[in-house]
């Protein structure tokens, strides 16, 4: 019976069929390949990005932990009142700076006290693209105040606060400055870069 179907048939038909399964199943492979090129480029682009996060949280922590451990919490409260630099003052501003230079990420490196709407900086790095004096304030960008809270505690939370800001796509790190009651008194902020971001 299959020789007789196969004699009944024109042989040009049959071609025709056995190219167009031919052609299909070369689509579909080409399909299934961009499928599995398109898939692989984003799990690639994803764990270079995870890998940049984790880089960028393990790196400003450490250099605000570092910065607030090593800075006298107990000074804090007179320099906000009195505005006036003295020697240990000095030291500090050295500190940062020296700290900074050592990644060009780092964008924003600042020691601040928060308040209900704005924070009050008392060293800023030189550093950094704007640089404050002390006693100068600023308003919290938008959802900042959220991050400083939960940072701002005697058991701060560790967690990067992400923002777009000055044209610049940022990890922020918060850390407190303790005094010698163990009680907060202000904020080392560390912001770097998170390069190719977009």
């Amino acid at each position: 019976w299959g020789n007789r179907l196969t004699q009944l048939l024109p042989k040009r038909r049959l071609r025709v069929r056995k190219g167009h399964l031919g052609t299909r199943i070369l689509v579909w492979l080409l399909l299934m390949g961009l499928v599995l090129t398109v898939v692989t480029c984003f799990n690639v682009a994803a764990d270079h990005l995870r890998d940049s996060l984790e880089t960028i949280e393990t790196t400003s922590f450490s250099y605000a932990r570092a910065a607030a451990q090593y800075i006298d919490g107990d000074r804090i409260a007179r320099y906000e009142q009195t505005l006036e630099k003295d020697e240990y003052y000095q030291d500090i501003q050295e500190f940062l700076n020296a700290l900074q230079q050592q990644t060009e990420l780092i964008n924003y490196f600042y020691v601040a006290i928060p308040e209900d709407d704005d924070f009050v900086y008392i060293w800023d790095a030189k550093q950094s693209k704007r640089v404050c004096e002390m006693g100068e304030r600023e308003t919290y960008p938008e959802k900042m105040q959220v991050a400083v809270k939960r940072a701002f505690r005697t058991d701060p939370e560790e967690e990067l606060y992400f923002a777009n800001y000055r044209h610049d796509y940022l990890g922020s790190a918060f850390y407190p400055v303790f005094n010698t009651q163990g009680e907060p008194v202000a904020l080392v902020v560390v912001s770097m870069t998170i390069p190719n971001i977009l």
